[in-house]
């Protein structure tokens, strides 16, 4: 299992599964992962495709749509998301209309594409590519746990 964090992979451990869990991860940061296997005459594979992972904590696991409230601290997160994958990728932080969202601040669709126009560049440099998202959001729309969920899959 190999893991990069910066411009140059490192190996990080081996799994006898199909699992693992990366116990060095530190908070607020990306990185992307990889792996080889290796069978018993010791033949090692190529390297699987790069994934993007984050270790952002979350409020709710996931939105569910029409259920669970687009709350400011969805976005707080996902402005943390976004920078630590543009960080991983060598670019710059972004900086965002009202800095600071609080629940007195009313959750815009400018605010989600703000984050969408974020981190595309950032996986594009990381040879991701960019998200395919449902809909185009104008700047009056509703933004909604669809929106949401969509972002936090492309930061991690």
């Amino acid at each position: 299992i190999d893991r990069r964090t910066g411009a140059s992979w490192s190996q990080i451990g081996t799994s006898p599964t199909n699992s693992y869990n990366d116990a060095t991860a530190v908070a607020n940061t990306a990185y992307l992962y990889r792996v080889r296997a290796v069978d018993g005459s010791a033949n090692v594979s190529s390297n699987s495709n790069v994934d993007l992972a984050t270790a952002i904590v979350f409020t709710h696991a996931s939105l569910t749509i029409g259920t669970t409230a687009v709350k400011a601290a969805h976005f707080s997160e996902l402005r943390t998301a976004v920078n630590a994958v543009r960080t991983l990728a060598a670019l710059s932080a972004s900086s965002f209309t009202d800095p600071t969202l609080t629940s007195a601040v009313s959750i815009k669709g400018a605010h989600l594409t703000e984050l969408r126009a974020a981190v595309d560049p950032a996986r594009v440099a990381l040879g991701l590519g960019v998200v395919s998202y449902s809909d185009v959001l104008p700047i009056g729309i509703q933004v909604k746990a669809a929106h949401i969920n969509e972002l936090r899959g492309a930061v991690r």
